[in-house]
């Protein structure tokens, strides 16, 4: 799981830098889409998985999707 974030976060700012912001939204909403099968597969998500989803949905303006996984993270998982 964490080299796929690497290579997201890599492409993300690749597709970025060449001007490819279509590209790099694709990615983030691939990120979201990822966390939700884990959630629904019930895995086990870390810090670093909010993380990097909370850092998705911040740069791609998602406030209301940010808000919800982090009411998660402090609900569902007893992360603060």
């Amino acid at each position: 799981m964490h080299l796929h974030t690497v290579l997201r976060t890599a492409l993300v700012d690749l597709s970025t830098k060449c001007g490819r912001l279509d590209m790099a939204w694709k990615v983030f909403e691939d990120a979201i889409e990822l966390f939700s099968k884990m959630q629904r597969e019930n895995l086990k998500l870390d810090g670093i998985t909010f993380v990097g989803v909370l850092n998705a949905c911040s740069i791609s303006r998602m406030v209301d999707e940010g808000l919800a996984i982090l009411d998660s993270m402090n609900k569902d998982w007893e992360m603060e």
